[in-house]
């Protein structure tokens, strides 16, 4: 049966009142600032349309907000950044947040790009800081560049950047190994960003990141790319999500979109399984039921969270009771528990925490969400947004929240 679990919803940002505003905001990448206490950081990125469905045109900003009240009430904390275009290639996407508790350090990375020279191409590059006093100031912004010498801005981490081939992080799973490594995963495209369609994605990387003695730095390498073949998927596999196993272990899971033709290649999460803190991967395999049936989802982002007191861990994403080939419907939202020994979801854990509402647009999507674990109730929090409220015309939401409280089971 589905769990027993008590859902609270609020609005955390509504939608502009004015039509001719055509915005929404994705909340994201929330941590907690310090090993106690209920100071948080998260990012807002405002999602601006002209009213058009020209996604390549669509522009952004970024904004850090900080909370003092565990998230009760949020505060900008610094500039508005503008995040600008795809079509600019000059875009600055989200600062992502990761607090390393062993040493109370909050780490923020968030990825930008620019023409590559003398072609006009991408070029990416994923930039860190570290803030000793709970965000409250930054250190230097320093770029991810492998030690090797032959590494530079350019050819930053090799194996990903040789051949032009560019990156797409804005919401990273990050998790810290028992030996203090720190670990996130991305998304690694092809080398031309007008990839034909049979090379949508590469497939995904996880960067390992290393203090230094005095803790002031880090030095980062990167594992294999993990991959599915075409047969599978003629667009690869990205935005993975993470979890920790204890010691060097991690699995990950995958979105892999299917397509109309042949028929039958419908959309699927892989799962991948790392026995050395994600330098190498087990080859793919598709997410099941513990009966062996498969797990249906469109392409979309999904996310691991672990419950304080249990120790259980959950899989939360748009879990649908039919297969379908590509990126829709998005909704419902559910959760489902997951089998850690076995590499599957419990079928009857499968549980809707919001269905697309009575009158709403069908293309409405609950995705993309922004997500936690509250340290005081030990609630799961997402903050997805209602995108579209009205239409994609339109372009406005309302970033609703949900608190999630799993009583049994």
């Amino acid at each position: 049966m589905p769990l027993d679990i008590k859902i609270k919803k609020d609005i955390l940002i509504p939608a502009a009142e004015n039509p001719d505003v055509h915005e929404f905001f994705w909340a994201v990448n929330y941590a907690y600032t310090r090993h106690t206490g209920q100071d948080m950081i998260m990012t807002v990125v405002r999602r601006m349309s002209r009213g058009d469905d020209d996604w390549k045109q669509r522009k952004s900003t970024n904004q850090r907000m900080i909370s003092d009240d565990n998230g009760a009430t949020w505060v900008p904390h610094g500039p508005e950044i503008p995040g600008g275009s795809y079509e600019s290639k000059n875009t600055t996407l989200a600062w992502m947040h990761f607090l390393d508790s062993a040493k109370d350090r909050l780490l923020s990375l968030h990825q930008t790009s620019g023409p590559h020279p003398g072609d006009g191409q991408w070029a990416t590059a994923l930039n860190y800081e570290i803030s000793n006093n709970a965000g409250q100031t930054w250190g230097p912004l320093r770029q991810i560049i492998h030690p090797d010498s032959a590494c530079n801005e350019i050819h930053w981490m090799p194996g990903i950047t040789d051949n032009h081939q560019y990156i797409g992080v804005d919401q990273a799973p990050f998790v810290h190994l028992d030996d203090g490594t720190i670990v996130l995963g991305f998304t690694v495209h092809p080398a031309n960003p007008d990839y034909p369609r049979e090379q949508f994605y590469v497939g995904a990387v996880f960067l390992r990141g290393s203090w230094n003695e005095d803790h002031t730095e880090l030095s980062w390498e990167a594992g294999d790319i993990v991959q599915v073949p075409s047969d599978v998927s003629p667009y690869g596999a990205c935005e993975p999500d993470l979890l920790h196993l204890g010691g060097q272990r991690l699995l990950t899971t995958l979105r892999v979109q299917g397509a109309e033709e042949p028929a039958g290649l419908f959309s699927s999460r892989h799962w991948s399984i790392s026995e050395d803190g994600g330098k190498t991967w087990s080859e793919p395999r598709m997410l099941c039921y513990e009966d062996g049936s498969r797990v249906c989802v469109p392409a979309s982002l999904a996310a691991f969270e672990r419950h304080p007191e249990t120790g259980k861990t959950y899989w939360f994403g748009n879990i649908l009771d039919h297969p379908v080939a590509r990126q829709l419907p998005r909704h419902p939202l559910a959760m489902a528990e997951m089998d850690t020994d076995r590499f599957c979801l419990i079928k009857d854990s499968v549980t809707v925490i919001q269905d697309l509402p009575k009158g709403a647009p069908e293309n409405r999507g609950y995705t993309n969400f922004g997500h936690y674990v509250d340290r005081i109730t030990g609630e799961f929090v997402l903050t997805p947004a209602e995108m579209p409220k009205f239409s994609t015309r339109d372009f406005r939401a309302d970033t609703v929240r949900y608190r999630i409280n799993v009583l049994s089971g």
